[in-house]
């Protein structure tokens, strides 16, 4: 049951991922206003670190909410779902690579294996401070 209920919780990941990664962006690029505002023209980075952001906020913001609906989650159960959505993401940037220019792929690429990171090593975390 407890594997059921794991393989349940962890379809919330697309959910959660959206919204970590739009709270990821919007953080990122109030940084770069504030920090431009007060340096001036200042090139506070490019959309790699923008997309690297919004990867690692949706990682840990999709790994807490897991986290705390279901302490008693199965780590592997938990994994399915963000595993086949990031495969599946991984092969639509692929096919649609001549539609898009190489940039968004590659950030789109970065972003997706920084937020399944993310998320593996702070729902390890979580699970380790629940034992």
């Amino acid at each position: 049951m407890n594997k059921f209920l794991s393989v349940l919780v962890s379809l919330l990941f697309p959910l959660t991922a959206v919204i970590g990664m739009l709270i990821g962006q919007l953080g990122s690029r109030l940084f770069a206003s504030f920090a431009n505002f007060f340096s001036g023209n200042m090139q506070i980075g490019s959309e790699f670190i923008f997309f690297a952001i919004s990867g690692y906020v949706a990682g840990y913001f999709s790994a807490f909410a897991i986290s705390k609906i279901y302490k008693n989650f199965n780590f592997k159960f938990t994994l399915i779902v963000p595993v086949l959505m990031m495969i599946y993401f991984g092969y639509e940037n692929i096919i649609t690579s001549s539609e898009v220019n190489l940039s968004f792929m590659i950030n789109s690429f970065v972003r997706d294996v920084i937020m399944l990171i993310t998320f593996y090593y702070y729902l390890m975390e979580y699970r380790v401070s629940n034992e």
